[in-house]
């Protein structure tokens, strides 16, 4: 009995974890697949075909047609072929090449593919970064081993038979654009890496013996670079970093208590904020500062904390009018006038009024005065909230101080408010 449980166990097994693992993601791959159709369907209607079957369809034709075909048809005919950032070409755009590079081979030419393995960043758009490192070992078989069609691999194998003995691989090992400390360290960092991992036998080929690269030997040594990896993490301290020293301080961040703690965004910025300050005190200027993000998202939070704190940013998003506090304060004082109940809109006007106007940093004690006045049932206590000497000082001439009552009133570039006793003006088009 056991037996025959076995083998019913190694039969069905595979079959039933694919299925369980499949079926999760049935219909999503149902509703894909109506999409799809949608698409085929207005493409034909608009006579228009898409990229990603475009190389599909051309790569069917340029396998299997003769060159000078594929010359008629393009009306020119080409020498010499050269491709760049090759490790991040598709192998539909390399198969699609690569009868006119094997024309310009028999004919004398020569054709050029310059490429990186490690920077290969494109994998999610079908680059394939094994395709440079297997030219480069002259190991044209496992390219033709890769096609899943007998048709194909014959294809390909006949395509490479003229490929081959002329391939000439070469490494460009002197770096003229990073200074000595920097080059070491990729050196030293990638090393370990293809050690550790000398099992993977595509990480071996990649930083072989001959990946190492040098700096000339008529680099200036005045030029000096410099590595540093610092991690960020949840749950951090909201201490000041020393980032001489390497090492937290005592020191609380500003508007946060001690033993308050960081999450992952907050502690990235903060010690982004610190690299700043530290380089500018090292002498730097900020047009010699750089941030560079992994995501999108990381880059227009980390924008938009460097640029509340008064720090000019030059960015994609630096621009957008989400980061403008200025007019976030002018919104939100909008939305507390077209609906007074709305206690989110009441919190955020008077942040804002704190942080813009006042130039003041928040507290435990603000928050809870904040959130008491928000969620007043008649919103009287929003209107008749002292101006505070933050506000007269804004204003153009000192008043007493008084309840801030503020109204829209046009003005030539933008929305003026008037606090009706301290005449604070809040300006886009002004300094407060």
């Amino acid at each position: 009995m056991v037996d025959v449980l076995e083998k019913l166990r190694e039969s069905y097994l595979p079959d039933y974890l694919l299925l369980a693992a499949m079926q999760p993601y049935l219909f999503h791959a149902s509703l894909l697949s109506e999409l799809n159709k949608l698409v085929e369907q207005i493409s034909m209607e608009r006579n228009v075909v898409l990229i990603s079957e475009f190389n599909r369809r051309i790569a069917s034709i340029v396998l299997t047609e003769p060159v000078p075909f594929l010359y008629e048809r393009l009306g020119e005919r080409y020498e010499h072929i050269l491709i760049d950032e090759f490790q991040d070409t598709s192998v539909l755009q390399w198969n699609n090449l690569l009868p006119l590079v094997e024309n310009t081979l028999a004919n004398g030419h020569s054709s050029l593919a310059v490429g990186d393995a490690k920077q290969a960043i494109y994998r999610w758009r079908g680059g394939e970064m094994e395709q440079i490192l297997r030219l480069h070992q002259g190991n044209t078989a496992a390219l033709v081993a890769r096609a899943r069609e007998e048709e194909m691999r014959e294809l390909l194998r006949l395509r490479y038979e003229t490929l081959d003995p002329v391939l000439e691989a070469k490494s460009l090992q002197v770096n003229y654009r990073s200074a000595r400390e920097i080059v070491d360290f990729n050196n030293t960092f990638f090393e370990a890496v293809s050690i550790r991992h000398e099992a993977l036998g595509l990480v071996g080929g990649i930083y072989d013996e001959h990946f190492g690269q040098q700096v000339p030997a008529a680099q200036d040594s005045t030029a000096q670079g410099h590595v540093e990896l610092l991690f960020t993490q949840k749950d951090a301290p909201a201490l000041r970093f020393d980032v001489a020293a390497g090492a937290y301080t005592q020191e609380p961040l500003p508007g946060h208590v001690p033993e308050a703690q960081l999450n992952y965004d907050e502690s990235t910025c903060y010690l982004t904020l610190q690299l700043v300050e530290q380089a500018l005190r090292d002498g730097y200027g900020l047009t010699d500062i750089a941030v560079l993000c992994r995501t999108r998202y990381a880059s227009k939070i980390i924008a938009k904390f460097l640029k509340e704190r008064g720090y000019p940013i030059i960015s994609a998003d630096s621009l957008a009018l989400e980061f403008a506090e200025v007019v976030n304060l002018l919104v939100s004082i909008l939305r507390v006038l077209h609906q007074p109940a709305d206690t989110l809109a009441r919190a955020e006007a008077l942040l804002l009024v704190d942080k813009v106007v006042r130039g003041l940093a928040p507290t435990p004690a603000r928050a809870r005065h904040i959130a008491e006045i928000a969620n007043d049932l008649h919103g009287k206590l929003f209107f008749d909230e002292p101006a505070g000497p933050g506000l007269r000082r804004a204003g153009r001439r000192n008043r007493q101080p008084g309840p801030l009552r503020a109204w829209p009133s046009a003005c030539s570039t933008c929305l003026t408010f008037w606090a009706a006793t301290a005449k604070a003006t809040i300006c886009s088009a002004s300094s407060i």
